[in-house]
């Protein structure tokens, strides 16, 4: 599994008059993380441990808030951050829906506090299904800190780029193929990521068919986090010593509406 900032996105939504107020950190002293565990992150994309963030839901349906907040939630147990939900445009994470796509994209970690504009987008244009969960786990796992693990540096999938950019170009008509062997499926440079062995089955982990990858054994769609998904975010963020804190606990989201 990988951490650290996306390497392209196709669309920015500006958010007028945001501004995101500081992170809270409690003043104490952290565990060293624990980095033998599946995954990989960004070395500098990771919040500041037990701190308070507060992700926007923005341009939402209640509907969508709710099966939005579900998905997130999926990551609360594992990690020793504090989420707090606000329909506010001026949060740390900012998630914006648009329900005229598929899919989805986002800044990864504390990048997305960097600006003003929306760090998340999700698409909803068929409904509140799996894929669109999946997605939505997925693309937290971006906000977390974590990259795309078929970019791990240990991969050894053989990638067939010219096919992969032609799936690429439905969603993003302007990437090139060049972009799409750097950018989607180039290997992460080892000495700016924490690793842990390569995780097939990850939720950070893209689809691929066995055209795509040269008669290989095809990747499957994900939609729910691994083991080793879970292991290696508890690494990142390790609740122990977790103190208590004034909203509840850290690492523990505000129950979604069913």
């Amino acid at each position: 599994m990988n951490i650290s900032p996306s390497p392209w996105t196709p669309t920015t939504y500006p958010i007028p008059g945001s501004n995101p107020a500081p992170l809270e950190t409690p003043q104490f002293d952290t565990p060293v993380l624990n980095r033998k565990k599946r995954g990989v992150a960004d070395k500098d994309a990771l919040w500041p441990q037990h701190s308070t963030i507060r992700v926007s839901l923005l341009g939402m349906t209640e509907e969508q808030k709710n099966f939005t907040k579900k998905q997130i939630c999926k990551w609360a147990p594992h990690i020793n951050l504090c989420i707090q939900f606000t329909d506010r445009p001026d949060g740390h994470i900012r998630i914006k829906a648009d329900n005229n796509i598929i899919g989805g994209y986002s800044d990864i970690g504390k990048d997305s506090a960097s600006d003003e504009e929306a760090s998340m987008v999700v698409g909803f244009r068929d409904g509140l299904n799996a894929f669109a969960g999946g997605t939505i786990t997925h693309e937290f796992g971006h906000a977390l800190g974590l990259r795309h693990e078929h970019q791990h540096p240990d991969t050894n999938l053989d990638f067939n780029p010219k096919l992969i950019h032609e799936r690429a170009v439905k969603s993003i008509p302007d990437v090139t193929l060049e972009e799409v062997k750097v950018n989607v499926i180039g290997k992460l440079p080892r000495d700016t990521v924490i690793t842990s062995p390569y995780d097939r089955n990850s939720i950070m982990h893209y689809k691929f068919s066995k055209e795509e990858l040269n008669g290989g054994e095809p990747v499957p769609e994900i939609n729910e986090l691994s083991e080793k998904d879970i292991k290696f975010i508890s690494s990142l963020y390790p609740k122990v010593y977790c103190p208590p804190c004034r909203r509840s606990g850290f690492g523990f989201f505000p129950p979604p509406t069913v």
